[in-house]
């Protein structure tokens, strides 16, 4: 064997216990969402996904990173699930459908959560309960989630879960409780690091891809990761993933992608979108790198830019480029020409790729205000394409 075969074996041979070892959340599917070229969410340090990618690429070998793995303690390794059609189960037909991102304030109590589904349901068709964005502690989304559906029996509720700072016997019961409540959909992401004079923290078990298929095990199979009984009437439940179009290198999010489709993911929300060129590049990548036509339902991610805090946020830890007019706007500091730019940029943004690509699901992020949401949401649905 020469020096070159043996270079590609031992880079196509490294063991994932060296990523656990290296990456602070322990990844073993791919990268997590916060790498930025080489380095990793944490600055100081090297992303050794994007690392060994690179390596791999030399060799035209980099895709061998990005199957499914699961660590030992997966005993059901050999679940296959079933996809599911977004659309069909949705009954979406030729209708916008709007999702809505709820982040719950500090005021918020049962009288108050209870005022703003009745205002949120008169415009939007589902709701989806955010966790901890950014590391930031908020109510429990399952709780939310499970005081909407004892309100709103018929209406899509959702809630989000990540893998940061909950083991797999947490997720497992997280899941199965979701379950048994008749929640809709569970959106499964790796989490943010957290930050605290200039050092990260947070504890991390499964990557959103093992997250996944956990998930699958759960309500396909009424069983756990080692394969014990947990349900005796699983059900189903949507799953979803995230996607970060802004990442650079790209490809690995790409592949992330497919390995968490193959988990059982059965669509994609992505970070908020500005362009529709962005939403056609991700598109025509999975294409292209993928060799597939089967494209997964991606779910443009459209957020207000309302104050130079979400700004700041969107671009230092999602790598966003927002747009110029947004900017110039927040600069101003008026609140009318911050909402009017808001509304009329977003529903030219959504009239574009619901025209370009027939897209009807549209998920909107308004960072807890709910009075923008309601004029976005109305101002959509008013559309006609």
């Amino acid at each position: 064997m020469s020096s070159h075969d043996k270079n590609i074996k031992n880079l196509r041979l490294i063991d994932y216990s060296v990523y656990i070892l290296s990456c602070p959340k322990k990844m073993i599917n791919g990268p997590c969402g916060g790498y930025n070229r080489s380095r990793c969410e944490d600055p100081r340090l090297e992303c050794v996904w994007i690392k060994a990618f690179e390596n791999l690429k030399k060799y035209g070998k980099e895709k061998d990173l990005f199957k499914l793995k699961l660590d030992s303690m997966f005993k059901i390794r050999d679940h296959k699930p079933i996809k599911r059609d977004i659309r069909e189960k949705l009954k979406i037909k030729d209708r916008i459908y709007l999702i809505y991102e709820y982040v719950a304030s500090r005021d918020i109590d049962p009288r108050k959560l209870e005022k703003d589904l009745d205002h949120i349901f008169s415009t939007y068709d589902a709701i989806d309960f955010v966790q901890n964005p950014g590391g930031r502690p908020l109510p429990d989304p399952l709780s939310l989630a499970v005081f909407t559906k004892k309100i709103y029996p018929h209406k899509h509720v959702g809630f989000q879960i990540t893998g940061r700072d909950y083991d797999r016997d947490a997720i497992t019961s997280i899941v199965a409780s979701a379950v048994v409540f008749n929640i809709d959909s569970i959106i499964a992401t790796t989490g943010d690091l957290k930050f605290h004079k200039e050092k990260t923290y947070g504890v991390w078990d499964l990557d959103s891809p093992r997250i996944i298929y956990l998930t699958r095990l759960i309500s396909d199979l009424g069983r756990d990761y080692s394969g014990r009984k947990i349900l005796e009437k699983p059900r189903e439940i949507l799953v979803g993933a995230s996607l970060n179009p802004y990442l650079d290198p790209i490809e690995p999010e790409i592949y992330k992608l497919n390995i968490k489709k193959h988990a059982g993911a059965d669509f994609f929300v992505t970070q908020p979108i500005f362009e529709p060129e962005t939403y056609t590049r991700i598109m025509r990548l999975y294409k292209d790198l993928l060799n597939e036509n089967d494209i997964p339902e991606i779910i443009p991610g459209i957020s207000i830019i309302s104050d130079i805090r979400i700004a700041s946020f969107l671009i230092e830890r999602s790598g966003v480029k927002l747009p110029s007019k947004i900017l110039e706007a927040l600069k101003r500091e008026d609140f009318s020409l911050i909402k009017e730019t808001n509304i009329e940029f977003i529903s030219d943004l959504v009239r574009k790729i619901c025209m370009n690509y027939g897209k009807k699901i549209f998920y909107i992020s308004t960072f807890g205000d709910i009075d923008m949401a309601l004029e976005i949401g109305e101002s959509i649905k008013k559309m006609n394409c």
